[in-house]
């Protein structure tokens, strides 16, 4: 960090490593609750392995890996998924949902699209 050459590359790093931080922080969380959910799971479902998703948060995207269960149906579930109501396929949290909503309806859309591929590194 003493080599910047200025505020702002000052400023990148720690920004970068809190990034980073938050975003194992979420991990370690998501994985916990998959853990314990997994562990009070209903009877008759069965563990299939795990899977991975990409979940988009206020600290960039988060890959995480939750377990799939089959229930008596032949149906795929995803426990985390079901308890934070998400849907299949990418995952947005509410607090970025509510951000972007915000975004989009005070700028325009390239300004907005250009806000928000921040959260996408």
């Amino acid at each position: 960090m003493q080599d910047a050459d200025d505020f702002n590359e000052l400023e990148e790093k720690p920004h970068k490593m809190l990034m980073e931080a938050g975003r194992a922080i979420l991990q370690a969380f998501l994985a916990a609750m998959d853990t314990r959910l997994m562990r009070k799971r209903a009877e008759g479902l069965r563990s299939l392995g795990e899977r991975e998703r990409a979940v988009i948060t206020r600290f960039g995207t988060v890959k995480i890996k939750r377990r799939c269960h089959r229930d008596a149906q032949g149906r795929g579930r995803f426990l985390p998924d079901e308890a934070l109501g998400w849907e299949s396929g990418l995952a947005m949290t509410e607090a970025l949902k509510a951000r972007a909503l915000k975004m989009c309806s005070e700028s325009s859309f390239r300004r907005s699209a250009d806000d928000l591929s921040f959260f996408l590194s």
